[in-house]
């Protein structure tokens, strides 16, 4: 008991050190949550922050400057119609403008902030949609991008949102084919439309569950990237220029694990490809080089044999619950086969953060209350803090191992220092009054927008990777 409280102190006193409060504006938003919307953006050529806020009656945008001191403030009103926040785009004459939807996200509402002549405009537009089922959605390049498929189709839609219109273009994926098995392909369009995309923000810790997504999207601001892993014998990579709008296509084998069919997944991160393959005989991570110039490294253990290059047990994480360590290789390659395989990569400082393992649901007999999870496996997701909803009696059981890899991706045999993930979860715990909140990663920091219902104020708090210098 007496332990548990000095653990509780420490990583109380750390919190204090490791987060700063960094400026705050007076904002009162509406009850109802299903309306309180929040967001960060950062215009990455000015330097200069904006954070909407929004309930079911208006849109208060805030603008910061690179000093992150509030330079001005513009309030929008907004119909409760439109109450899906999708993102925003930026105009060359410097006006900002934020997108809401419809439930079936074909009636949009632009509103358009213009701060040099303290203006606001709304303007309604439709995007048909006919026959089309939206895959996804994604800001970059200071555009707002959607992605559809029309089922009778061999191609996917962009539809790209600038300002208060939208042009509708074509992707001819008619060429490519998705490996299911050696002997079994079937149109991109077809797998990508099956399966759930998962937007990768590389600049932030992304949980294992989104590296469990078999199909990826990177926007990298001229391109988009899309990963597939829809067989274990290779990485299938496909980038779409967002200039011409071509596409270019990759491969990238995976290790071939003799006769048992393997369980396979990738994650770019820069200019690596990461990926990994199991059976319930042995596990192999493989980086490579994405240029395709540089030749493979591996890393690999079978069921008999530790695993050298990582730096953590093998560690088993069902909901809230505490973690449990697996004794040996073989538990978790035969625990991996029940999951679907993934992988995460994450850089601190001058190191890489791999999360190696599998995720799914499970059913559980107890009523679980879903709270921060203090480990690199923890759930963080597109720059938010994302704690699962209980699916009937199912909750997400992880299973997973970390390594720690140098600059030349060689195993780090160091301990881990706190993520500014940890320092966000136990802090939205012990603050219960935050009723919306946006992470981003704002340089070499984290920073947090919330919206505090007891002070009535936005906020922007600081939070930094591992341990602070002053402690």
């Amino acid at each position: 008991m007496k332990k548990s409280f000095w653990i509780i102190a420490l990583f109380s006193f750390q919190l204090i050190w490791s987060q700063t409060k960094i400026a705050s504006a007076t904002l009162e938003l509406k009850k109802g949550s299903e309306y309180q919307k929040l967001m960060q953006i950062h215009h990455s050529k000015t330097d200069e922050l904006f954070v909407s806020a929004s309930d079911k009656e208006k849109i208060t945008l805030f603008k910061f400057n690179r000093a992150l001191f509030l330079a001005d403030r513009l309030q929008a009103p907004k119909q409760k119609s439109y109450s899906n926040q999708l993102g925003h785009s930026f105009l060359e004459n410097g006006e900002t403008v934020l997108y809401f939807s419809s439930d079936d996200s074909k009636k949009i509402m632009a509103f358009t902030f213009d701060f040099n002549n303290q203006k606001t405009t709304a303007h309604l537009f439709s995007i048909p949609f006919k026959d089309e089922l939206l895959i996804t959605q994604f800001s970059t390049n200071n555009r707002f991008y959607m992605l559809s498929h029309n089922r009778y189709e061999k191609h996917l839609k962009c539809y790209v949102l600038e300002g208060n219109s939208y042009q509708e273009i074509l992707l001819n994926f008619s060429d490519y084919k998705a490996n299911l098995t050696k002997n079994n392909m079937i149109p991109v369009v077809d797998y990508i439309e099956k399966s759930s995309v998962e937007v990768i923000d590389n600049t932030i810790f992304n949980p294992l569950y989104s590296g469990a997504y078999k199909v990826k999207l990177y926007p990298q601001n001229d391109k988009v990237v899309l990963t597939l892993d829809s067989s274990s014998v290779l990485t299938q990579v496909l980038e779409i220029d967002l200039n011409s709008f071509e596409i270019s296509e990759k491969a990238f084998p995976q290790p071939e694990l003799g006769d048992v069919i393997g369980n396979s997944n990738s994650f770019l991160f820069q200019d690596k490809l990461f990926q990994i393959n199991a059976n319930a005989e042995q596990l192999v991570l493989t980086i490579q080089d994405y240029a395709q110039q540089e030749s493979p490294i591996h890393y690999r253990f079978n069921s008999t044999e530790n695993a050298d290059f990582k730096n953590s047990p093998f560690l088993l994480q069902t909901g809230n619950k505490p973690v449990k360590e697996l004794k040996n290789s073989k538990k978790f390659l035969s625990r991996l086969q029940n999951k679907s395989a993934g992988i995460t990569v994450y850089k601190s400082e001058n190191d890489f953060l791999l999360t190696v393992g599998g995720t799914n649901m499970v059913l559980s007999t107890e009523s679980l209350v879903f709270g921060s999870l203090f480990s690199v496996g923890s759930v963080l997701a597109s720059g938010e803090v994302y704690i699962p909803e209980l699916y009937g009696d199912q909750i997400p059981q992880n299973l997973f191992f970390e390594c720690r890899l140098d600059a030349t991706f060689k195993p780090e045999k160091l301990s881990f220092s706190p993520l500014a993930t940890d320092y966000v979860s136990y802090f939205l715990e012990e603050h219960s009054s935050i009723s919306v909140y946006h992470l981003i990663k704002y340089h070499d920091f984290y920073l947090m927008s919330y919206y505090d219902a007891k002070e009535k104020q936005l906020q922007l708090r600081k939070f930094e990777d591992g341990y602070p210098e002053k402690f």
